[in-house]
């Protein structure tokens, strides 16, 4: 009775396991880099590995027949449960290879349930963050930005999870808007080494910015050039490090050795120090 859903099921999280598909994870191993399931099997215990929210994503139906899936674009954020040196730990990472990992309301959606999870189970969470930011196609397709309100619950829960369990991230590539904020709502965070980017603005950031300085210039044009210049010549990984709290720029083959490190102290400091000792964290 069953048997077709069942398989169409099956068929989702096998397109969702090929990520960005094969052209695209080609492209991301040629710039020197891990995809984000990769990351994942490298960094916690084999097996340990419990995916959530796997069938989340855009299908695509025939015209014809609205059960039959032709295919599927994953949702470019994977969450799930693992272990790193034993010890019980909430993990999610960016897929670069799905449009950039760029932020819809997908990713919003498994972004606020990742949290909400971690702060039932009282897990410690680790970010594995690589992505574009909001997704402009998709503000064009609804017609508005959404912004975060009052009553946002998620925006709520990354805010009190932080006086809760400890929270790590390690960011790859380009980060922008959501991973850039992600990075720096974190105990712990570090960059790889001649790799990590993190944008918190550009041109259209100054612009908007210095509006009025600008229309008051003699030279508007020229005033706004010299305000990006002055920008970009402090544009640097070190001086991001240095503004935003980033702890340390890594080489990547340092990354599992650290954040094991961060594990082990997560779980002595978390005892002794963080969220109420009713709801200890789950070892």
């Amino acid at each position: 009775m069953w048997e077709s859903d069942v398989k169409q099921l099956e068929r989702r999280k096998k397109i969702a396991r090929q990520l960005g598909g094969k052209e695209n994870v080609a492209k991301h191993h040629q710039k020197g880099r891990m995809t984000v399931r990769e990351r994942i099997d490298v960094l916690v215990d084999r097996g340990s590995f419990i995916e959530r929210g796997i069938l989340a994503g855009v299908p695509t139906y025939d015209i014809d027949d609205n059960n039959k899936l032709i295919d599927l674009v994953p949702c470019p954020f994977v969450m799930g449960i693992a272990r790193i040196d034993g010890r019980r730990v909430a993990v999610h990472g960016d897929d670069f290879t799905v449009k950039g990992a760029s932020v819809g309301r997908l990713y919003k959606a498994k972004s606020a349930y990742f949290v909400k999870m971690a702060r039932a189970l009282k897990l410690p969470i680790v970010r594995l963050i690589e992505g574009a930011g909001g997704s402009i196609k998709e503000i064009l397709e609804i017609g508005y930005t959404e912004l975060p309100t009052s009553g946002d619950e998620c925006a709520q829960d990354r805010v009190e999870v932080m006086s809760e369990v400890p929270v790590v991230s390690a960011g790859f590539g380009s980060i922008a808007g959501l991973g850039a904020m992600y990075m720096v709502q974190s105990h712990f965070s570090v960059m790889i080494k001649k790799q990590t980017q993190v944008f918190v603005g550009g041109p259209p950031l100054v612009k908007a910015a210095h509006r009025a300085e600008i229309e008051s210039a003699e030279d508007p044009a020229a005033h706004l050039k010299e305000l990006q210049d002055t920008y970009r010549a402090i544009q640097s990984p070190f001086r991001t490090a240095e503004a935003f709290g980033i702890e340390d720029i890594i080489d990547p083959r340092d990354t599992r050795s650290l954040l094991c490190d961060w594990a082990e102290m997560a779980y002595e400091t978390e005892k002794n120090n963080l969220g109420p000792k009713k709801r200890g964290m789950r070892c």
